[in-house]
């Protein structure tokens, strides 16, 4: 609508401007033969196979005579489109030359009128509207506009198959002898190509710092969690990762969490227009967790990418070690396994719970799928058989689907039937209901009767069927007028009095047992009231008459039988007496002075009643058994389970289905096989806590409960997806894409979870020595090597060794003490022994320079150890240290991209290095080419930050550079010469490794253009 109304008002604009300017003829019709329409040709003007490629559209008109002026209005799909650019190629004096992708060069002559020129990114719509001020009109064929985009948003899914947006026009060509000029317009076409689904590292939460050692109680310190790829690479935005759940794990012995601070550097929330939205940020010193979660909000975003720091935890450290070495803990990122829990049970038999692989389970509960399941594979915990904590894979034999469970309880079952039962019900008769089970409430219960229950009198001596679950009725025992010293009790007649209906679980009534009372008198202020509802002696079920008394010279008389005035919830003069919600009172609200009037009865009154009062019944029958098989667990361990098989009775069962909530107690067996063990084909009979009666049932089989919760896997719609089977460690959650079909998305129109892998970290408590201690250290900055017999680093040729050690009684410094430093080659042989005295600080420095031998120095590189000794109260204490003696960086390997090269190529040289320094430092790599005759032609450099080594091991890095082969390299050989330095030697830089060598061929050739 918006467009259409732009159109109106630039429609108005250019025609008030262009009268203005230009001599008004009749206006005329122009033959269609002009086109307005996209370059390239033919459609579609691109193809799209992958977000972030640009191009480049061109809007022409064509075929045109007497154009004046123009109006174009471009609407693009701001889903998968970006606009970049634009340039607007009018007139024809100002772009004279071809403008790409269009044939042609620009449109409309000078002197120019510019109108419109406006880009709207949100909308996505362009506005060109302009006309030549006075000057000639423009003929032929010209360009309007160019426009660059960027494909944006491209699905993934079957690269063969593509989808189209299109680029829409509306157009207004007005012409120099007035009107309009028609035009057919063709609309630009995008054709856009599925992406195949190429899954990049899949998101990595990693702990920073991987290891930290504290040292003293009350340190303050950080453990932050970085979002990033997998193998240290930058999270790539396919995964549009939109929140995380997680929870660090620590040992709240050693530290105390003390604070959770979400995105600290914002690097997350900026990727969202309206922020992030935080739902949790707290910490259990208890459990020793720390909770982060939240998620970004907002629309459009941009999908995270790079490494970001998601989350950083503050510790305090709250325990100190006087033990050497000090205790050490995982701090772990590991969210707790709440996805629910399932049962299963070995129909088949008990099994061998030291060898379950291979066993057979059906899902008690079906809840996803019903089985067989199989048991495959098995993590024992460390006692050598299936118990809590295990972990265990249950395959699905029909489907292929399988799941990791995990053990929370094992436990025997038995599988019961119910057989009939002898059983005593309490009813109560309540004419127009017939009757109602006592145990629940002992209240009538609902209207079984032919007529309406609120008819004022209800319907006394009623007869009718009921429904029991009856196999056989042993006696019916009818108690009238109940609670009060004149009932009595009868007992009915099989066959005269009521007749059962076993097949259809009736009991059909055939003899009233309602109890006529006639002329109950209540007086008010006597022995009743009216200030509400009066009571009645017994429970009604019909009321036949009520005659009142106001001793004012005033009688109510209300009948049923003669027809005197008795209706349902309606005011004198007609009124009703019964309802069967209320059947012990005498109901008559608008009478009986619950609301003030003439018609209510007078102070005093004096009333009769005659009605029939309800009996109670006992039906002593024997019960239809529950037709749904029972499995109940034995309350206890599996191997008590399986000594309760040859011992049974006493033994308590929890239900497991169909209910969960009753309880039963084995009191009495019928050995069928007589083997003295319980098997099926036996029969237990229990005390059941719900019906507080005993019960018998029949063993139909015995077997093994397996209760679980299941760890949900990332994608768990087909086992033939690629994260199938692969369970989440924490919470990633993807951003939703319905228009997704593969894992994890699957079309969802909701967040899902993302793979991810996590890297933990560990802590060391700090140690405190009681009594005399040492601490050996080199005195770099930073120091390495601090702590019991932590290694030192690296050192390499003809450098200083700087060792100082710290000599302390229960924390406090040593002065003057003689510390002895021995230092040792790789091959064990003494290098030297130093000696240095402990200043007022408690420490002591050497300075030993690294040998450099005139013959095969690099002998000498490798594992170099030093031990400090001091005696404090005459005791030796001693700390060592380990350090590597080597080049600071070593060249591994060059490759160039081919063995030969004509002139005028360019060689691309790929190096690869590595070092053992574990503290950073800038090198400067260097690469020279020289020509046959020893002529450099070609020179290159990158400085690069190499360390951050773990001990022993390199840390390794490539990088490449071009060298071009110009026209005058003299062939046929070349040479690639790669060093090292700390700096250009015009800088004081000198070679921190040997020259690399790689020769290559220098063809007489030239390289093709």
């Amino acid at each position: 609508m918006k467009l259409k109304m732009e159109k109106a008002i630039s429609i108005l604009l250019t025609s008030t401007l262009l009268l203005s300017l230009f001599i008004v003829l009749t206006p005329s019709v122009f033959a269609q033969a002009t086109t307005v329409r996209f370059y390239p040709q033919p459609s579609p003007q691109a193809d799209v196979t992958s977000n972030g490629q640009t191009f480049t559209v061109a809007c022409v008109i064509e075929d045109v005579t007497d154009l004046a002026g123009l109006d174009v209005q471009m609407q693009w799909n701001t889903t998968y489109l970006s606009y970049v650019n634009h340039t607007q190629t009018m007139t024809v004096e100002s772009y004279p030359t071809v403008q790409p992708p269009s044939p042609y060069a620009g449109i409309i002559h000078n002197p120019p009128l510019a109108l419109k020129d406006d880009v709207n990114t949100t909308e996505g719509t362009y506005w060109a509207a302009f006309a030549t001020l006075g000057g000639p009109s423009f003929d032929g064929d010209g360009t309007v506009f160019t426009m660059t985009f960027r494909a944006i948003n491209l699905p993934f899914g079957d690269p063969t198959q593509f989808f189209y947006t299109y680029l829409n026009l509306t157009v207004e060509l007005p012409a120099g002898a007035g009107g309009q000029i028609d035009a057919t317009i063709e609309n630009g076409t995008i054709r856009h190509w599925y992406m195949p689904v190429d899954y990049p590292p899949v998101p990595l939460l990693q702990i920073r710092p991987s290891y930290y050692e504290a040292s003293a109680l009350g340190e303050l310190f950080d453990y932050d969690v970085w979002l990033l790829g997998e193998g240290d690479t930058d999270l790539d935005p396919f995964w549009d990762v939109g929140g995380i759940d997680v929870y660090m794990n620590f040992d709240p012995t050693l530290i105390e969490a003390i604070s959770v601070t979400i995105d600290p550097d914002g690097t997350f929330e900026a990727f969202w227009p309206d922020g992030i939205i935080v739902t949790a940020n707290d910490t259990d010193n208890v459990a020793g967790t720390a909770h982060a979660a939240f998620f970004g909000y907002g629309e459009p975003h941009t999908a995270p990418y790079g490494q970001i720091k998601m989350f950083s935890v503050t510790f305090n450290v709250i325990y100190e070690s006087t033990e050497f070495p000090p205790p050490t803990a995982p701090v772990t990122l590991k969210n707790p396994l709440t996805y629910g829990a399932y049962t299963f049970d070995s129909i088949g038999g008990l099994i061998d719970i030291a060898y379950p692989v291979g066993t057979t389970y059906y899902q008690l509960v079906p809840d996803f799928l019903a089985g067989p399941f199989e048991l495959t594979s098995w993590e024992d915990n460390g006692d050598d058989v299936l118990s809590p904590s295990d972990q265990f894979i249950l395959n699905h034999t029909t489907t292929g689907f399988y799941f990791d469970y995990n053990l929370t309880e094992i436990s025997g079952t038995l599988n019961l039937t119910q057989q009939p039962f002898q059983t005593v019900e309490d009813y109560i008769w309540a004419a127009s209901f017939g009757p109602d089970n006592l145990d629940y409430n002992g209240l009538p219960g609902r209207y079984v009767g032919t007529d309406d229950p609120y008819n004022g009198f209800g319907v006394p001596y009623w007869t009718g069927n009921f429904s029991i679950p009856v196999a056989s009725v042993n006696s019916i025992t009818v108690t009238a007028l109940p609670f009060t010293p004149d009932n009595y009790t009868y007992t009915l007649t099989a066959g005269v009095d009521y007749i059962v209906h076993a097949d259809e679980d009736l009991i059909e009534l055939l003899k009233p047992i309602d109890v006529n009372v006639t002329n109950e008198c209540w007086q008010d202020g006597v022995n009743n009231s009216l200030n509400g509802w009066p009571w009645i002696n017994y429970v009604a079920s019909g009321i036949e008459s009520v005659y009142v008394d106001m001793h004012n010279g005033t009688a109510r008389y209300s009948d049923a039988s003669t027809g005197h005035p008795v209706a349902y919830a309606t005011p004198p003069p007609t009124e009703w007496w019964y309802d069967p919600d209320w059947a012990w009172e005498l109901e008559g609200w608008w009478a009986l002075g619950y609301f003030p009037g003439s018609f209510n009865w007078a102070p005093g009154s004096t009333w009769w009643i005659n009605y029939t009062a309800a009996s109670y019944m006992a039906i002593d029958y024997n019960a239809d058994p529950d037709p749904i098989p029972r499995y109940i667990q034995f309350r206890g361990s599996y191997t008590d389970f399986l000594v309760w098989l040859t011992s049974p009775i006493g033994a308590d069962f929890d239900e497991e289905y169909p209910r969960a909530w009753r309880d039963y107690t084995v009191v009495g067996w019928t050995d069928s096989d007589g083997n003295t063990l319980v098997n099926p084909s036996d029969y237990l009979k229990f005390f059941e806590d719900l019906v507080g009666e005993n019960r018998t049932y029949h063993v139909e089989g015995i077997g093994v409960d397996l209760y679980t919760s299941r760890k949900p896997w990332i994608c768990e719609d087909d086992p033939t997806d690629r994260y199938f089977g692969v369970a989440p460690i924490v919470k990633v959650a993807g951003f939703a894409h319905p228009d997704r079909d593969f894992c994890p998305w699957h079309n969802k129109e909701y967040s899902v979870p993302l793979p991810h892998v996590v890297e933990d970290a560990t802590y060391t408590a700090p140690y405190r020595a009681l009594g005399g201690f040492i601490d050996l250290y080199r005195c770099t900055d930073p120091h390495q090597g601090v702590g019991k017999d932590k290694s030192g680093g690296m050192i390499w040729p003809q450098k200083c060794l700087c060792l100082c050690a710290n000599v302390t009684y229960a924390g406090w410094p040593e002065q003057n003490k003689d510390v002895a430093f021995e230092i040792k080659y790789p091959n064990g042989e003494v290098f030297t022994i130093m000696y240095g005295r402990t200043n007022e600080y408690g420490v002591a420095c050497v300075n030993v320079r690294m040998p450099w031998p005139c013959d095969d120095p690099e002998l000498i590189f490798g594992k170099w150890k030093v031990w400090a000794t001091v005696d404090v109260a005459c005791v030796i204490v001693n700390d060592t240290m380990e350090f590597k003696y080597d080049y600071k960086v070593r060249i591994f390997d060059v490759e160039l991209n081919k063995p030969e090269y004509k002139h005028c190529e360019d060689i691309v040289i790929t190096v690869h290095y590595g070092t053992y320094a574990m503290v950073n430092y800038n090198i400067t790599f260097t690469v020279t080419a020289v020509d046959a005759s020893g002529v450099p032609f070609g020179f290159g450099f990158v400085v690069i930050e190499i360390g951050g080594a773990e001990w022993c091991q390199y840390a390794e890095g490539s990088f490449n550079l071009t060298v071009h082969v110009v026209k005058w390299a003299r062939p046929p050989m070349g040479t690639i010469y790669v060093g090292a330095l700390n700096g250009f030697p015009q800088n004081g830089g000198s070679a921190e490794t040997p020259v690399y060598i790689e020769n290559f061929t220098i063809l007489a050739e030239w390289a093709e253009p």
